[in-house]
């Protein structure tokens, strides 16, 4: 088993729980697993959170992921429900099922990943009437497209991974 490996390689032991944990959240797929105990070792937590930013889960999710593989391939290498995979998923989107305040809110995003977008900035990208500068929209009808953004392209809208709340300046797009 890849973990005994990566032990062995580090002069390491693991109690269960751990294996067990590293074993839960790669779904044991090979890649993920090596993945995930580089991670471990490095002393990254077993949470999900955090692996999603540890660099070896990174390339290895980012290189999964760039096989574009369909619902179809997932579901038959039965990999729908490994957590790594589907906290990382892509967001599929079909932009003909955006409002167009939806659309010009991630039209904008994207052309600033990365960058906090300041509250401002985005109100005049999405209201870009004149009615914006005569009565102003208020940081709620933003917070409101930005919501209904998050729950089109995010998989945990509750959780947000690819439109962040920067609090008292704005958000952050992460493409």
């Amino acid at each position: 088993m890849e973990h005994r490996v990566v032990c062995r390689r580090h002069g390491v032991t693991w109690e269960d729980a751990i294996v067990q944990a590293i074993l839960q959240v790669s779904g044991g797929y090979p890649a993920l697993l090596r993945a995930v105990c580089e991670a471990y070792t490095l002393g990254v937590a077993i949470e999900l959170a955090d692996l999603l930013e540890a660099p070896p889960v990174q390339s290895r999710l980012a290189e999964f992921w760039s096989d574009q593989p369909d619902e179809l391939e997932l579901q038959r290498s039965r990999l729908l429900n490994v957590p790594l995979l589907v906290a990382s998923r892509p967001a599929r989107l079909v932009e003909a099922h955006l409002t167009a305040k939806e659309q010009l809110l991630l039209d904008y995003l994207h052309a600033h990943p990365d960058q906090v977008c300041d509250k401002d900035d985005l109100i005049r990208a999405v209201w870009p009437e004149d009615r914006v500068f005569r009565e102003g929209v208020r940081d709620d009808s933003l917070a409101q497209v930005v919501r209904r953004l998050r729950e089109k392209i995010e998989i945990d809208p509750s959780t947000p991974r690819l439109i962040r709340t920067v609090p008292g300046r704005g958000y952050t797009f992460r493409d």
